[in-house]
């Protein structure tokens, strides 16, 4: 330690090492770390460490000098509902049910980010962990697409009665034109019986997929 103390030229320095240490402890404030990223957590007093994925939201990040992470293995009990598959340098699972507090002077060299999928198991494995259940906004939220989803079925519930209404009426109206058609004229009898034909099957399908629909 007295060896570092002192400057290029061998001379004893401990103002100059004092600033060095303070820039390196400013360098580490400042590094930036999210939600999600993977970092080494050094061992304390040990150069070795582990690598986790910081759990902490992102204000915490930025203005506090303690992070919450979730430390990684690569061997896990799968029957856990509090492990999370993410991948670190090989696939490793993140002990949600483990979370601890370190200072940022430990975290060490950054490994990679998590993608939205592996936080969307790491969030359920740390709800599972502490106990905590959808909030009443994420419940309220799922109401409204239950909602919208059963106005839409409604709307395409309604369109097809009314295209089932206007095949029916124009049904109508071509058993009208054919009871007044001349017996003596086949061709045209013909005809307007394949147009009633064409649009009395066209009534069936949408009376099918109507009926299918509620069932």
């Amino acid at each position: 330690m007295e060896s570092a103390k002192r400057n290029g030229a061998g001379y004893y320095d401990p103002t100059a090492f004092q600033a060095i240490k303070n820039t390196e402890k400013g360098a580490k404030k400042t590094m930036e770390i999210y939600r999600g990223d993977i970092f080494y957590i050094k061992k304390i007093n040990q150069d070795t460490g582990r690598p986790a994925v910081i759990v902490s939201n992102n204000d915490i990040n930025e203005s506090q000098n303690m992070v919450e992470v979730a430390y990684l293995v690569e061997k896990p009990n799968e029957s856990l509902p509090t492990h999370a598959k993410v991948r670190c340098h090989l696939p490793s699972t993140a002990l949600c049910e483990q979370v601890v507090s370190v200072s940022k002077d430990r975290i060490d060299g950054f490994i990679r980010t998590c993608t939205d999928e592996e936080i969307e198991k790491i969030n359920k494995g740390l709800s599972i962990s502490l106990g905590i259940t959808e909030s009443d906004d994420t419940m309220a939220e799922k109401l409204k697409e239950l909602t919208d989803s059963l106005s839409e079925a409604q709307r395409i519930n309604d369109e097809l009665r009314n295209r089932i209404k206007e095949e029916i009426d124009k049904q109508q109206e071509l058993e009208k034109q054919l009871s007044q058609i001349e017996t003596e004229n086949t061709d045209e009898t013909i005809k307007v019986a394949a147009e009633r034909d064409i649009y009395k099957d066209l009534y069936m399908k949408l009376t099918e997929k109507l009926i299918g629909d509620k069932i």
